[in-house]
């Protein structure tokens, strides 16, 4: 059974997106996760676009589709996507 990393909720202020902070976030995630044998599992709705071109850059893998679910029925569609454990 794999040992999972879990980076939840990672958010860079909107004055500094386009920075590389999003992308530092993430590199210190799965350098993390590489030095202690982790695979990397996270989700991300679907409307941050960005985000998704810069996980899938760095190689993450869109594993599923879900909907996050708030008060009031509310959903929002998202997506699951893993960093497979390191070789």
């Amino acid at each position: 059974m794999a040992r999972l990393a879990i980076p939840v909720r990672l958010f860079v202020d909107p004055d500094h997106r386009g920075s590389g902070a999003g992308r530092l976030l993430m590199e210190a995630a799965a350098n993390y996760a590489r030095t202690n044998g982790l695979a990397i599992a996270f989700d991300v709705i679907l409307k941050y676009r960005a985000a998704i071109r810069l996980y899938e850059r760095l190689g993450a893998e869109r594993i599923a589709d879900l909907a996050h679910e708030y008060g009031d029925g509310f959903t929002e569609p998202a997506a699951v996507y893993v960093v497979p454990l390191p070789n």
